[in-house]
């Protein structure tokens, strides 16, 4: 890896989004490399994960468990608890019972998770069929029905506070067009 080349694009892409005081998080299951984590987190970004040995990780490079984003389909009881216990900054929620166990598990603590909703956009994107997930017939995020209708209800979860939507359409995109879509 040339560790030089990867911060001069964490550089640019600061200077990019500075306007918009945007949060960059690099995604641990690109590169869990410790030395890169470290060199990362010591310019500033925070990291994105997707399981409990990902938190584990980001902590043992050194990232301030609120510049954690948890994100994924994947997540366990055992590794939300985990996320709630290490202080983790954000949940990105997939689904309606995802929402209710956070929910449930942040109550426990008692403390409030702070999370956004991931929304399905359905659009299709210019990449392989096999890694779009933006589309109407994927099984990742909800639709703008299901989030509407969560957000009407925000009193049935005391224990989140929903601070944004989470939106990912899928990988090795070919142009922007499905993004500027979403």
């Amino acid at each position: 890896y040339s560790l030089g080349r990867i911060l001069e694009n964490v550089s640019r892409l600061q200077q990019f989004f500075s306007p918009l005081n945007a949060h960059i998080h690099y995604s641990v299951k690109a590169n869990g490399n410790l030395s890169i984590l470290r060199a990362l987190v010591a310019n500033g970004l925070g990291l994105d994960v997707v399981s409990g040995g990902e938190i584990y990780r980001a902590l043992l490079a050194g990232t301030n468990p609120e510049k954690i984003v948890f994100a994924g389909v994947g997540k366990t009881i055992d590794d939300i608890q985990y996320a709630l216990d290490t202080g983790v900054g954000w949940f990105n929620v997939e689904n309606v019972t995802e929402l209710k166990i956070i929910n449930t598990l942040a109550g426990q603590r008692g403390r409030k998770a702070r999370i956004a909703l991931r929304l399905n956009p359905n659009v299709t994107a210019n990449t392989h069929p096999y890694i779009a997930t933006g589309h109407g017939g994927a099984k990742f995020g909800m639709t703008e029905e299901v989030i509407t209708n969560i957000l009407a209800r925000q009193t049935e979860y005391p224990h989140v506070d929903i601070q944004g939507v989470h939106i990912h359409i899928g990988s090795q995109l070919g142009d922007t067009t499905a993004t500027l879509q979403a």
